[in-house]
C-alpha cells in the first residue's frame, strides 16, 4: 500500500511540474519484492494508474502583453522587437522618425516664419500712426495724451510712445457709436506689442489699416470695405504661411501620440496573438516492465498557425 500511495505522490508531482516545465524525464520506482508480488501490484493499479494520462493543456506565455504595451506605448516598434516581430517594428519605429522630423522641420519654419513677419510689421506698421489715424477722423473719441511727447510716425519701437490704457478706451469709444446707429468697424482693443494677438489683429482686421506705411488714403470708409493697403494683404499672407506651417507640425505632433497608443494596443494584441499559436499538453504514462515500475512524462508542443 505504501509504493501505491507512493506512485500516487509521484504522479501528483509531475503533474504540477508540467505546468511550468517543458521537459522530458522519467521516475523509475524498483520494487524489491517477488515478481508475484510486481504482478498483483500491477494488476491492482492497471485500472486507476497504469494507463493514466493527464489531459491538462495550458497556453504557453511566452510573451507578455502588459509588457509590449508598456514598451510601444515609450517607444513605438519596442513592443514589436519584444515579441521579435521585427519588420513590425521597424515600420513602427520609423514611422515615429518620420513625424518626429516632420515636427521639427515645421515647427522651426512656423518660427522662422512668424520672425519674419514680426520683423515685417516693426519696419511697416506703427501704433503711434494708426493713433495718430485715430486722432483725425474720431477728434471726440480721442483721449488726449495718448501719444507720449511728439515722436514721428516711423519712431523705432513706436510702442514705446503710448499709453496703452488710454488706446483701448479710445477704442472702445469708438466702437461704442454703433449703439447710436454709427457704424465703425471698430471690434477690437489692441494689446501692448509683444503679446501674440497684437502681431494677429494689425494683419487681420481691417481696423488696424491706417497704420501702414502706404495707407495714406485710408479712410473710416475704407475700414467697413476693407479696403487695406498691399503692406497689409502680404504681412496677412506671412502670418498666414507661418499658421500652414505650425498646422503641419501640429498634425504631426497629434500623430506621434496616435502612433504611441496605437502601437501598443497592437503589440499587446500581437502578444497576445503569439500566446494563443502555442500550447502545451503535459501527459504520463505509468507502466510496468519487469521488477520496475516506470513513471513517464510526454510534453507535446503544439503550434496552431
Amino acid at each position: 500500500m505504501k509504493l501505491k500511495y507512493l506512485i500516487v505522490l509521484l504522479i501528483t508531482f509531475q503533474t504540477i511540474v508540467a505546468q511550468y516545465k517543458v521537459e522530458n524525464y522519467s521516475f523509475l520506482i524498483k520494487s524489491q519484492k517477488s515478481n508475484t508480488s510486481a504482478e498483483i501490484l500491477t494488476s491492482n493499479l492497471s485500472m486507476d494508474l497504469l494507463n493514466y494520462d493527464s489531459k491538462a493543456e495550458k497556453s504557453n506565455v511566452l510573451y507578455s502583453p502588459l509588457k509590449a504595451a508598456i514598451y510601444s506605448a515609450i517607444i513605438p516598434g519596442a513592443g514589436q522587437f519584444y515579441t521579435k516581430s521585427y519588420l513590425q517594428s521597424a515600420l513602427f519605429f520609423g514611422a515615429e522618425i518620420i513625424l518626429w522630423a516632420l515636427y521639427a522641420q515645421y515647427t522651426r519654419k512656423g518660427d522662422n516664419q512668424t520672425d519674419e513677419f514680426q520683423k515685417y510689421a516693426d519696419r511697416h506698421w506703427s501704433v503711434v500712426r494708426y493713433a495718430r489715424w485715430i486722432e483725425v477722423y474720431y477728434p471726440s473719441q480721442y483721449i488726449a495724451g495718448t501719444i507720449y511727447g511728439n515722436p514721428p510716425d516711423n519712431v523705432v519701437d513706436a510702442w514705446n510712445y503710448i499709453d496703452w490704457n488710454k488706446l483701448n478706451a479710445t477704442e472702445d469709444a469708438i466702437g461704442a457709436l454703433i449703439l447710436s446707429g454709427t457704424t465703425t468697424g471698430f471690434t477690437h482693443k489692441l494689446p501692448p506689442r509683444p503679446e501674440q494677438q497684437y502681431y494677429e489683429m494689425i494683419g487681420k482686421y481691417a481696423q488696424y489699416g491706417g497704420g501702414w506705411d502706404d495707407a495714406s488714403y485710408f479712410t473710416p470708409g475704407d475700414v467697413l470695405g476693407s479696403n487695406v493697403s498691399p503692406r497689409f494683404r502680404q504681412y496677412s499672407s506671412m502670418r498666414g504661411q507661418a499658421n500652414d506651417y505650425y498646422a503641419v507640425a501640429s498634425t504631426a505632433a497629434y500623430l506621434i501620440v496616435a502612433n504611441h497608443v496605437l502601437n501598443a494596443l497592437e503589440a499587446a494584441w500581437n502578444a497576445t496573438r503569439i500566446n494563443k499559436k502555442i500550447s502545451t499538453k503535459a501527459s504520463m504514462h505509468l507502466q510496468s516492465i519487469g521488477y520496475d515500475v516506470v513513471l513517464e512524462k510526454r510534453i507535446t508542443v503544439k503550434f496552431d498557425i
